[in-house]
């Protein structure tokens, strides 16, 4: 299945949305386009001119092909468009200059006259039609007349408001700053005894009746590839796609100039490249517009959607693990080798709820959009899938990538960071010094874009994780806890490292195919991992001679980067610091040290003698040691300080 034929089956399925002004921009009917309209003028069914508001409202609006790509051009559209097209007295009031061979308001008369005298028409635009055409008709001053628009001293309605701030009309506060307030669009309402439905733009039979009008409108007939029939193609593909004022095409073949056809076809209109019909043209833009504004990811020019066919509630692939769960997870707590199944299990028991609601048979989709240009949007990525395989690997990504998290006091989790906090850290956590100054860099848009995509096949198609991504994760990670200056123990500092690790964690299992865990591996031998163990030890010892309140960084995450890189000699300078603090330990707590020096002991012997002496740089395995040695000595630490506050009660 191809992105378009997915998109039309969706807008096939999901056909009874259409309209449904419940959606920020709704599903829109065929030959129409979301607009949000700021002024609503309210008529009689005989044209007679009611009342008129401003409420700003997003509403389907008929359209043609010519009008949903206008940009200088004379296009209008044939019922909602702005004042400029509805109004005859439009330059009377604002004193704008008419522009030569541009007569708006008749383009757009012309149009509704036509479609009013046809065997389409609809009481509605016959209505509109009346009123426009009155001799009493002038909607600029009507407008005014009732509190619209505010007229100046020189009887022209002012571009910007210079009154006081608290008086301001409504039209110019919902108009853009860098638009005139007489840029608004207009929609219609219709005072009928024999409608239930007064509103032009919510009425069913007024959307069938324009479809039907436009459908006849062109004779370019040919054979649709997507529905493969012989029907009217389109000459125009619709604009909007990602946002309201987005200019740029998905499909365009308007290089009639060029060299695109020249000796390949007969004639220039690109419908022997790839038919398509008018029909399907329009529902696949019109459901992916809708997706992409309900659930849709977008970052720059670049947004991105997953959907099923069906509309069905799909797992967010955006969210992290706790996220991903509804906003629970297997809490972080004092981690036991047993955790690793815990949350396999909870994962196993969600995946497994999503396939009970949706069922294995839907489709899922997730397509990818981005633009160099103003005028043009490419395809970055597409993938069709069961229910059943997308399940699977998102279950694979959220558990091979999971590891305990900390992002801040309220939010401690274990499972897989958001591809957001990955690409945070890998382009976003970067400190300098320049001199006295710490300064750190915020992450560009346009990376944070493309780590997206990056990070989509690693997730949707199981491939393995960049592993300059893991490289750079590393890096944040260590430069995070050198340069702080309360040392590692922030939670912004072990944000860094619990997501390096998880991505770490991940390499190691897509290269090595060996996963070993979350806790502490009092068995694993590897030179990068012990020496991770042994600066842990560093950290936790020197860290325990702090005082109440005190919050300043040890020497072992002063010298994290430099052990990075030369762990054996930088070790001898750890080593020969902790000296003091060892002594302090010796005197207020002997128990602690002792333990600590245990694990000390059970460490070096675990060192091969060519391992130690390496001072070659470490693997981000070592981030691993450091992270569970140093989790598992802060809550062997709290346990025994407990046990040791319970026995001094008993004693007393």
């Amino acid at each position: 299945m191809n992105w378009l034929q997915a998109l039309y089956e969706t807008y096939e399925n999901c056909s009874d949305r259409v309209g449904n002004l419940d959606d920020p921009t709704p599903l829109v009917p065929v030959a129409h386009i979301p607009q949000k309209t700021q002024i609503e003028i309210s008529i009689t069914a005989d044209g007679k001119f009611i009342n008129a508001s401003v409420s700003p409202m997003v509403v389907p609006i008929p359209c043609t092909e010519k009008s949903t790509g206008r940009t200088a051009n004379v296009a209008a559209h044939p019922l909602s468009d702005k004042l400029q097209y509805v109004a005859a007295d439009f330059y009377t009031m604002t004193g704008e200059k008419p522009k030569k061979n541009k007569d708006y308001h008749q383009n757009y008369l012309q149009l509704l006259e036509r479609w009013a005298q046809s065997q389409y028409s609809h009481p509605f635009v016959n209505a509109i039609e009346t009123y426009l055409k009155s001799i009493r008709c002038c909607v600029m001053k009507s407008l005014c007349d009732v509190g619209v628009f505010p007229v100046g001293a020189d009887g022209f309605i002012p571009s910007k408001w210079n009154g006081d701030k608290n008086d301001t009309p409504e039209i110019y506060k919902v108009t853009n700053a860098s638009n005139k307030p007489w840029d608004a669009f207009v929609r219609w309402r219709i005072a009928s005894p024999d409608m239930l439905e007064d509103r032009a733009f919510s009425e069913p039979d007024l959307w069938k009746s324009w479809e039907r009008f436009e459908n006849e409108q062109t004779n370019n007939e040919g054979f649709c590839f997507l529905t493969g029939k012989f029907t009217r193609l389109a000459e125009q593909h619709p604009r909007f796609i990602r946002y309201p004022g987005d200019g740029a095409k998905i499909i365009s073949s308007n290089d009639s100039t060029g060299y695109t056809f020249r000796g390949r076809f007969t004639d220039n209109s690109g419908n022997q490249v790839c038919g398509l019909s008018f029909v399907a043209s329009q529902k696949a833009h019109s459901a992916l517009r809708w997706l992409i504004a309900k659930q849709g990811r977008r970052d720059g020019n670049q947004a991105i959607v997953s959907w099923s066919t069906r509309d069905k509630a799909l797992p967010d692939i955006w969210s992290a693990s706790d996220k991903f769960f509804g906003g629970e997870s297997v809490e972080q707590t004092v981690l036991h080798v047993e955790t690793g199944q815990e949350f396999a299990e909870k994962l196993k028991k969600v995946i497994g709820g999503y396939r009970a609601d949706i069922g294995n048979e839907e489709n899922v989709c997730i397509l990818a959009l981005d633009s160099a240009t103003s005028g043009r949007i490419c395809i970055t990525y597409f993938r069709h899938l069961g229910l059943g395989e997308f399940l699977d690997r998102l279950n694979r990504w959220h558990f091979q990538a999971a590891w305990p998290q900390n992002f801040g006091k309220d939010r401690k989790f274990i499972g897989a960071p958001a591809p957001k906090d990955i690409a945070q850290c890998a382009h976003g956590c970067r400190r300098f010094r320049e001199g006295s100054t710490q300064v750190e860099i915020e992450l560009d848009p346009k990376q944070l874009a493309a780590t997206y995509l990056r990070l989509l096949p690693c997730i949707v198609d199981g491939m393995p994780v960049p592993q300059d991504l893991v490289n750079s994760c590393r890096r944040s990670a260590i430069v995070w806890i050198a340069t702080s200056k309360k040392g590692g123990g922030t939670w912004e500092c072990e944000k860094a490292l619990g997501i390096a690790c998880a991505l770490f964690r991940k390499s190691q299992i897509e290269q090595q195919g060996v996963d070993h865990g979350m806790s502490l591996d009092r068995t694993r031998k590897s030179r990068s991992y012990l020496y991770g163990r042994l600066l842990a030890y560093a950290d936790v010892l020197e860290q325990a001679t702090h005082g109440k309140g005190e919050n300043r960084p040890t020497n072992a995450s002063r010298l994290m980067q430099r052990f990075a890189d030369r762990p054996l000699s930088t070790w001898r300078t750890i080593e020969l610091q902790l000296t003091p603090y060892e002594h302090r330990l010796l005197r207020d707590k002997p128990w602690l040290l002792a333990w600590l020096k245990q694990d000390l002991e059970e460490t070096m012997e675990l060192f091969a003698a060519e391992d130690f002496e390496n001072d070659t740089p470490l693997t981000g395995e070592f981030l691993l040691g450091y992270h569970n040695q140093r989790t598992a000595m802060r809550n062997k630490r709290n346990d025994e300080t407990n046990q040791d506050t319970i026995h001094e009660k008993e004693e007393l």
